[in-house]
């Protein structure tokens, strides 16, 4: 599917608590927010807000976003990341996310967290949501990653930690 981004919002800002928690810090972080867009109806199909380590600015712009995905731009910073964890979950749109994509204030939506990790510390957070009407989520990994039995796990402690 071909598509657009618009980048709504980049720029360094305080973590909220939940993100806090996730990457295990109460500074202010680099804040990115943009829409990816269908590009022949300009249909709205994914909100994606990062927090980034403030050191990136430099190299994660809004003019950089246009041009690059943003796992690029971390990479080519010299970023080498560990692994990554994935959180998938679903949740209801709020005013702010409903109208970024386009849809009723309390409709269904799929949630992905990822924390990316360095060194084994949480280096940033990605977070994506989406309309099940329009996206859909597919896993793609290697028989031996799954056969360690370790890639993905079911949690009944929706609040809890991941890993």
């Amino acid at each position: 599917c071909s598509s657009d981004l618009d980048v709504i919002e980049c720029g360094v800002r305080a973590l909220p608590p939940a993100v806090a928690a996730r990457l295990d810090s109460c500074d202010h972080a680099l804040y990115v927010l943009r829409v990816r867009r269908e590009r022949t109806t300009g249909e709205p199909l994914i909100v994606t807000e990062a927090w980034l380590p403030k050191t990136l600015g430099d190299v994660v712009t809004e003019s950089s976003l246009t041009r690059a995905p943003l796992h690029r731009l971390i990479a080519d910073a010299g970023v080498t990341l560990q692994r990554i964890e994935h959180e998938m979950t679903a949740e209801i749109a709020c005013p702010r996310t409903a109208s970024l994509l386009g849809t009723a204030i309390g409709s269904p939506l799929i949630r992905t967290n990822r924390v990316a990790f360095l060194d084994d510390v949480p280096h940033h957070m990605v977070s994506n949501a989406m309309s099940p009407n329009r996206s859909r989520i597919v896993v793609n990994q290697r028989t031996m990653d799954t056969d360690a039995g370790v890639t993905m796990f079911f949690a009944h402690d929706v609040l809890g930690p991941t890993g």
